[in-house]
């Protein structure tokens, strides 16, 4: 069996099949996995879930999510969602219900800072930052315009 955190570590992909998580438990039943990032301290950070069939490109990573002033780095629920988008490829519409309904200042229109690494050609990593209005979209997989 391939241990994920070796993909994790060495920043490669990861391909959620039987012949990588062992035996299928339920032949026929789509199955998915989730891949919890944790602090000995406060347990789950940051999470990853795909469905079988998938791959998980640890390639791709957010670092850093703010919105309205609030960091959600140590969040796995919000940081699930940004992954994820960033994995299939999908917008993000900076909002209140993306955030799980929470205005941590009502009333006022707020901003996002988004930070996520990259791979650059040749080897190594990068990272793109994004400040952007609550209402706006982004692609994270786009760099942010200047």
């Amino acid at each position: 069996m391939v241990l994920a955190w070796e993909q994790i570590y060495n920043h490669t992909e990861f391909y959620i099949c039987n012949e990588n998580l062992g035996e299928d438990p339920k032949q026929g039943v789509e199955k998915f996995v989730t891949i919890d990032y944790c602090n000995q301290d406060k347990g789950p950070v940051k999470r990853r879930e795909s469905k079988e069939g998938s791959i998980i490109d640890f390639k791709w990573d957010t670092n850093c999510v703010e919105y309205g002033g609030h960091r959600y780095i140590e969040e796995p629920e919000i940081m699930e969602k940004f992954l994820y988008r960033l994995q299939e490829r999908e917008t993000i519409d900076i909002c209140n219900d993306f955030f799980f309904n929470r205005d941590p200042a009502q009333g006022v229109t707020m901003n996002a800072k988004i930070e996520v690494n990259y791979p650059v050609s040749g080897g190594g990593f990068s990272a793109w930052t994004w400040v952007v209005d609550e209402g706006d979209s982004v692609k994270l997989w786009n760099s942010p315009s200047k």
